[in-house]
């Protein structure tokens, strides 16, 4: 009996070896791990970043190096990963941008070029007035731009950006509202403009607004994000105040080249959920304005990112924005 359960045991071992979970984390995460990040060093999103990869290597037990290569709306950073064997050695700090870029003929393809893994962090912005502005109430303002169409002014961070196109969708979500865009440097710059005067209303960053709105120079009319703010539960999300269905989260994700094996991919995707749950880095996330995504899995985040980017499509078509050059990588 004894050499029988010899051969079970080592049966059992040998049956143990080859499942995915050791294997994904023994076998197949390599020894360092590269993560890209597609911005300059020092922001906050090159923080998060380092943090996430700080803790994704204590849980998986390797080494993760930062990389920022920042550049043509993402595109260059994304190259980089797409042309990298998928042994999970190259991972991708994505970002809704990267959908916007695609939109306008960046030379990049979200979904054909690589595996999403995992959407971590979502940016919901407040769509604020003047404090001395006459428009108590997102349905006030939209009145305002029914009655005077063009009449009115927002501004963004550019053509193309996030900021610029939480407008556009606004008109898509209200039929009749017209407003002139009003593009600055960046989205920084845009409410700092609406402070002093020059602009009408600015969808902006929690991060960037709420000493503005703290100190009584802003007034905010709404949440763009599909719940309400935690730090202003009075303040309605956009659709409740009267824009059906919107929904306006830029996101930070991981992803990894095309043809990355299914047990890596969930290795990654695993490892992301338990960094962005500590509490050093949850703290983080909320100091700057930013929410947890939740979790969903990477087949529910391929789908999101292509509902975008149909959505985007539509609109920089509508705005004549296709092709822009400046986008590509």
């Amino acid at each position: 009996m004894r050499p029988i359960h010899r051969r079970h045991a080592l049966g059992a071992i040998a049956a143990l070896a080859l499942s995915p979970a050791v294997h994904a984390q023994q076998a197949t995460v390599p020894a360092t791990v590269k993560v890209v990040v597609p911005f300059p060093a020092g922001g906050a999103v090159d923080v998060v970043a380092r943090k996430m990869a700080e803790a994704m290597a204590k849980h998986m037990g390797t080494a993760f190096i930062v990389e920022n290569r920042p550049g043509a709306s993402g595109a260059i950073g994304a190259r980089a990963v797409a042309s990298a064997p998928p042994d999970g050695a190259m991972l991708l700090y994505a970002h809704s941008g990267m959908v916007t870029a695609q939109a306008m003929g960046a030379k990049i393809d979200l979904l054909k070029e690589f595996r999403p893994v995992a959407r971590f962090t979502a940016g919901p912005h407040l769509l604020v007035v003047r404090a001395d502005s006459p428009y108590k109430t997102q349905r006030d303002l939209v009145d305002a731009m029914k009655a005077s169409p063009g009449k009115l002014n927002f501004g963004s961070g550019g053509p193309g950006s996030p900021t610029h196109l939480m407008y556009e969708m606004l008109e898509e979500a209200i039929p009749g509202i017209k407003a002139t865009h009003i593009p600055f440097k960046g989205a920084i710059e845009a409410v700092t403009a609406l402070v002093g005067g020059e602009i009408d209303f600015q969808f902006a960053l929690p991060g960037a607004s709420m000493e503005f709105i703290k100190t009584g120079k802003l007034r905010p009319l709404s949440f763009t994000g599909v719940k309400r703010f935690a730090l202003m539960p009075d303040l309605p999300t956009t659709a409740e105040a009267g824009a059906p269905g919107y929904r306006a989260e830029p996101w930070g994700a991981f992803m990894l080249p095309a043809r990355t094996p299914d047990n890596l991919v969930n290795a990654f995707a695993d490892a992301t959920f338990v960094a962005v749950n500590t509490q050093e880095i949850t703290q983080y996330i909320e100091r700057v304005g930013s929410i947890k995504s939740p979790r969903i899995t990477p087949a529910e985040l391929g789908d999101d990112i292509g509902k975008e980017l149909v959505q985007q499509q539509a609109i920089i078509k509508k705005l004549g924005m296709v092709n822009n050059l400046s986008m590509r990588a």
